[in-house]
């Protein structure tokens, strides 16, 4: 998967592939396409991955099933611009006298 690719994309071009493999008549296993959809995941989806094999039978967990889970976790990862763009209006503020950082998640407490 490049970087620049979302799931919705990476699961296109697997999908392209694994039909062209099925119109030359060749036999897979609905279990070993999921695997390899997850072992092409970058590492920042390491943790669900981890999670899905862990807990799923992949003879019954489907492409919608697999796409929508690793979608909704995706969407939850910060982006490396905004983590960029949070973590500098994090240092502006603590720069500010009369403010005080409580934790990670913009909260401020004015002293």
């Amino acid at each position: 998967m490049n970087e620049d690719e979302d799931i919705a994309k990476l699961f296109l071009r697997v999908d392209e592939v694994v039909n062209i493999m099925l119109c030359l008549s060749e036999t897979i296993n609905k279990s070993v396409i999921v695997q390899k959809k997850l072992r092409s995941l970058p590492s920042k989806f390491n943790p669900k991955v981890s999670t899905i094999e862990e807990t799923t039978n992949f003879d019954i967990l489907n492409r919608d099933q697999l796409c929508g889970s690793l979608t909704a976790y995706e969407m939850r990862i910060p982006k490396g611009k905004v983590m960029q763009e949070h973590l500098a209006r994090h240092d502006r503020v603590k720069s500010q006298p009369g403010l005080k950082v409580v934790d990670h998640l913009d909260c401020f407490i004015f002293t």
